[in-house]
């Protein structure tokens, strides 16, 4: 082994590690010498280091062929520091031909995005054909570690490269601060693939569910507003011996004092039988909201959905318990209602087997106008509902993984409203836009379904004796998309 040396002065500054936001390890600013000699005999490899889960979508070396093209290959793998062994099979393997030029050139080998949890890793490069005649450039400084997370390391083995993970590499130990001219150039931070299953799953089920409470909310507000507007007071008066009743209603129908409450059963199925994946749930949720002022309610309701789904083997059980705090608006047509909502799950995963848990934000809101129009109504609306979900693996191949997805919905549409003796009946059609956004391409090429799709509804209410009234609604979404919805919901109102 043959080293040429050239000392320059050098710029410390790679750190310790890659931290998440980190986007390269690089030594090209800091060459200064060069080391001899790479072929088919031997294999050289620098060690790096992640800090976290990394997405590696490049390598580069600098090398000189001295005017004979050499075949090699490359490969990345997990590295003991210690022991100066690689580990376990190769991560990534790659050929490829030197240019066959003097002179030192940039040998760039293009990964597709290999995901790479934290810990010690290895790049080699080993000649499979060809005499040892190659030289790499060098890092080297006596007082400062370029780059303290790694190490240049080299080994003899005359082309056998199953002595990557049993032959102790040489590290130059007595070459202090020695590193190789290298470049790795990562993506954001990736998850493994099983992590991105089950974000991905989590996400559309639980973006179901948001997209579901909203409408929830939208019409139980409307109920509560038309329910207070029945509301009149007995007002009584003294008129000689006699009283009379100036304004009268039976008082407050419906209520608890001022209290609104009722409880809604829903479910859903999502499929895409292209890509081959579903979605089910089944839940409960309930409610109560007070009148704070006048044309403003506040209101708090809690629900909980058994969810399931599937994505080709990957299959998916686990509930999402929320909370929703709500306020409602109305002023003669003018109506809309906020919410927010914080949900917990758990979940188990088959094929990537693990279990997980999740945490969800979301905030809603919706508005509309009521126009009149020949003995019925018709409403034109706007909603929204924003979501962020936290995805955290807890057991089997998930254990320490994590991954933070994030969506954004659109709602344009109308509704026509028609009344009959002791109820009415609704029919509306929209136009969605949804937006996915996760920090890797690998769960966003999961979330297939942003743009505008259509959806119809079809529902209506009915007034039984007892002080309940019976709401019943049915929509179908994702028309003219890949993943197709059927929604439905059984409302209750309890008037006390």
């Amino acid at each position: 082994m043959k080293r040429a040396v050239s000392v320059a002065a050098l710029v410390a500054g790679l750190g310790a590690g890659l931290p998440a936001a980190a986007q390269s390890i690089s030594t090209f600013a800091d060459e200064n010498n060069s080391v001899c000699c790479a072929g088919p005999n031997q294999a050289f490899g620098q060690s790096f280091r992640l800090n976290a889960p990394s997405s590696l979508n490049s390598l580069r070396f600098r090398l000189d062929d001295r005017g004979s093209a050499m075949d090699y290959e490359i490969a990345v793998m997990a590295w003991d520091p210690v022991s100066h062994v690689a580990t376990g099979a190769p991560l990534f393997t790659g050929t490829g031909t030197t240019a066959g030029a003097s002179g030192y050139t940039d040998l760039t080998t293009t990964l597709p995005g290999t995901a790479l949890p934290a810990g010690d890793y290895i790049a080699i490069f080993q000649g499979t054909s060809g005499v040892d005649t190659l030289f790499f450039a060098g890092v080297q400084n006596p007082t400062t570690d370029i780059y303290p997370d790694g190490e240049f390391a080299y080994q003899y083995n005359a082309g056998d490269t199953g002595s990557w993970t049993t032959v102790p590499w040489n590290t130059f130990a007595s070459w202090t601060n020695y590193e190789l001219v290298f470049e790795l150039l990562f993506g954001v931070s990736a998850p493994t693939p099983a992590i991105a299953d089950a974000a991905a799953a989590s996400l559309q089920a639980s973006r179901l569910v948001v997209v579901d409470t909203r409408g929830i909310i939208r019409g139980q507000a409307n109920r509560s507003f038309a329910t207070r507007d029945a509301m009149l007071s007995f007002v009584r008066t003294e008129s000689g011996s006699a009283p009379f009743v100036s304004v009268s209603s039976s008082g407050m129908p419906g209520m608890m004092g001022n209290l609104y409450t009722w409880v809604e059963v829903t479910g859903f199925h999502a499929s895409d039988d292209a890509a081959d994946r579903s979605y089910r749930g089944a839940g409960l949720q309930i409610g109560a909201d007070a009148e704070v002022a006048p044309g403003v309610i506040a209101g708090l309701s809690i629900g909980a959905q058994d969810i399931s789904s599937s994505v080709g083997a990957v299959s998916q059980d686990g509930t999402l318990v929320f909370l929703q705090p709500y306020v409602g608006y109305r002023n003669g047509p003018i109506s809309g209602e906020a919410t927010l909502v914080y949900g917990r799950g758990d979940f188990d995963q088959d094929g990537g087997a693990g279990e997980g848990e999740t945490e969800l934000y979301a905030l809603t809101l919706s508005g509309g106008y009521d126009f009149a129009f020949a003995g019925a109504t018709i409403t034109p609306s706007i909603g929204l509902a924003i979501g962020r979900e936290e995805v955290e693996g807890t057991g089997g191949v998930l254990a320490g993984t994590g991954e933070t997805v994030e969506f954004g919905e659109l709602s344009l549409g109308a509704r026509y409203t028609r009344g009959f003796a002791g109820g009415s009946y609704f029919a509306g059609i929209y136009a969605d836009y949804l937006h996915t956004d996760a920090d890797t391409a690998l769960v966003s090429d999961l979330l297939v379904d942003d743009g505008w799709t259509g959806r119809i509804e079809l529902g209506g209410t009915m007034e039984l004796d007892g002080g309940i009234s019976l709401d019943t609604a049915v929509e179908f979404g994702g028309l003219g998309g890949d993943l197709h919805q059927v929604s439905g919901a059984l409302r209750a109102t309890f008037r006390f």
